[in-house]
């Protein structure tokens, strides 16, 4: 397991990473503290595609955005992470101290994109914006 960072600031108004081990969350809790792989993440995403988990209109369903709810991009669930990216990109993501994860499928291409860091911040919507731009289009 790695250890959780958070950005500080050292005396001298230096940039540091602070370890977040143990400071706020308890280990497989809800809202930042879950224990997943992303191996984990895709047999996620495969048994959702497969409707092994809810049916595949139950599953677009979830996935469409709700503007009558006040939602522009978000479903029940799971967002739509168009205007982020560009691109049809539809997940989830978050943020804790000392992590992020971005998790997620790009529409128009057959794959899925899991993006999991040990530091807070924008680290993953960076490294999942890459991803997309190097990704064509099938």
């Amino acid at each position: 397991m790695a250890y959780p960072y958070d950005y500080g600031w050292e005396k001298e108004s230096r940039f540091s990473l602070e370890n977040q081990l143990g400071k706020v969350f308890r280990r497989g809790g809800p809202a930042g503290s879950g224990i997943v792989s992303a191996f984990d993440f895709l047999k996620l995403s495969n048994a959702m595609h497969a409707g092994r988990i809810v049916k595949p209109e139950t599953f677009r369903l979830h996935s469409s955005p709700k503007p009558e709810l006040g939602a522009k991009n978000y479903g029940y669930g799971f967002g739509g992470f168009s205007s982020r990216y560009g691109r049809p990109f539809v997940g989830h993501n978050g943020l804790a101290p000392g992590q992020c994860t971005e998790f997620g499928e790009l529409r128009d291409t057959p794959y899925t994109i899991v993006v999991l860091s040990n530091v807070t911040g924008n680290a993953c919507r960076d490294v999942t914006a890459r991803i997309i731009r190097v990704l064509p289009p099938s």
